[in-house]
């Protein structure tokens, strides 16, 4: 869910950010409006996050919870006891810096193969 969020989110800053300093080839020479992307952006979260919470809530009234529990708890996975700050933290946190990291990893990459 997280990655359908942020490559959401990411479409829209590259329309906003990129498409006026021609970093991209768009099908039209148009400005696009913020207020446009703004809307396309919500068109598509909206109804992402309602979905996703009816899923969630279905998934908690099936027999998972203790499943959704145990992922969004920040410790689950870590070893509390280790020397190392990285091996206490749990996987949720672990994860997220993950696909945080690749996430401007690629941005940067496609900015410097992009951009003149």
């Amino acid at each position: 869910m997280i990655v359908e969020y942020l490559s959401s989110l990411a479409a829209a800053m590259f329309i906003l950010y990129l498409a006026p300093i021609g970093a991209f080839s768009f099908a039209t020479s148009e400005k696009i409006e913020t207020a446009a992307v703004v809307k396309l952006l919500m068109y598509q979260l909206v109804p992402e996050l309602f979905l996703d919470f009816y899923v969630t809530f279905i998934e908690v009234l099936g027999g998972l919870l203790t499943l959704h529990e145990l992922y969004w708890d920040p410790s689950a996975g870590g070893d509390p006891s280790s020397k190392h700050r990285a091996n206490r933290m749990g996987d949720l946190f672990k994860s997220l810096s993950t696909k945080l990291g690749v996430a401007i990893a690629v941005t940067g990459f496609v900015l410097m193969a992009t951009l003149n």
